[in-house]
């Protein structure tokens, strides 16, 4: 899903809206870089209800979310879900 906001601004104050939101719902959450690189990874693994993994980083006015249900949470999909929203960013880029 890609979400697009008034201005750079508002879309890092979303993102880190939803960053907060998982953290404070159980997901354990941790950036995919320096400031230079604005996001993170989520991870709920609980045997007894669910999986998912969620990649979510801004690029301008663009928040960026792929998110990974029912599915491995492991450092390989990890890998697999941030090269997802990375192909998401080259195509808006692409077609602005």
């Amino acid at each position: 899903m890609v979400e697009r906001w008034d201005g750079t601004e508002r879309a890092l104050s979303a993102l880190e809206q939803d960053r907060d939101r998982h953290a404070e719902g159980g997901y354990a959450v941790t950036g995919l870089g320096g400031e230079a690189d604005p996001g993170f990874t989520a991870v709920y693994d609980d045997s007894s209800s669910y999986h998912e993994l969620k990649c979510a980083f801004a690029d301008d006015d663009l928040v960026f979310n792929v998110s990974i249900i029912d599915g491995p949470v492991d450092d390989g999909a990890r890998l697999v879900c941030q090269d997802l929203g990375g192909h998401l960013q080259a195509l808006a880029r692409e077609h602005g």
